[in-house]
């Protein structure tokens, strides 16, 4: 599926105008394309930069260009935006064989040189329901790692409702688990989401 920047600006600005009516507080955008110019100039990274500004957390995946570096997308580049890699989780339960997804993209972001992404979330053949079928398809990318971090930032926001963007935005990175590595915090950011430690935190 494809859009404008002025198709997805538009929605931005719908769920900032309408937040209050419909009790929206996080935003997912499993979407992007390729950075052209500093976040101050891109009207798609401004757009979410507002939406934070208006109390919205905004959760927005890397994008699917790697293993090279100022691979990410636009607007993953938002500074103030949780920006989601994507984690090959070897579909295990255990997190000692986790490694970054050889397509999630890879920081700094073009130009502004932002330590991007900002934490992995699994991102590797996530089973989900089919578009226009009963059935269910398996679909790899940082679009799938991003919405497992805009869940997490609505359990947070259940369990404390007046946490501030930057709140949860801390309490997500600093409740990841770190991964080993080299050049590591430009392909996973923090490191590996953790839910329950996120909720622990905020319950302190």
């Amino acid at each position: 599926m494809k859009g404008s920047d002025h198709q997805i600006i538009k929605g931005i600005d719908w769920a900032v105008q309408n937040k209050d009516k419909y009790g929206i507080d996080v935003l997912n955008l499993s979407l992007g394309h390729p950075i052209t110019k500093p976040a101050s100039q891109d009207y798609l990274t401004m757009a979410v930069q507002l939406a934070v500004q208006e109390g919205l957390t905004v959760t927005v995946s890397s994008g699917n260009n790697g293993p090279l570096p100022f691979a990410v997308t636009s607007p993953g580049n938002a500074p103030d935006a949780i920006t989601v890699a994507a984690l090959n989780d070897r579909g295990t339960p255990e997190r000692d064989d986790d490694a970054p997804a050889l397509f999630s993209s890879r920081g700094p972001t073009r130009f502004d040189k932002l330590a991007k992404p900002d934490i992995a979330a699994p991102g590797v053949d996530i089973v989900s329901c089919a578009k226009d079928s009963a059935s269910y398809v398996a679909m790899s990318g940082a679009s799938m790692a991003a919405p497992f971090a805009a869940g997490m930032v609505a359990i947070l926001k259940q369990v404390q409702d007046d946490l501030t963007p930057q709140e949860v935005k801390e309490a997500l990175l600093d409740s990841a688990q770190p991964m080993p590595g080299l050049f590591r915090r430009h392909s996973v950011g923090a490191g590996s989401i953790d839910p329950l430690q996120a909720v622990e935190n905020i319950k302190a």
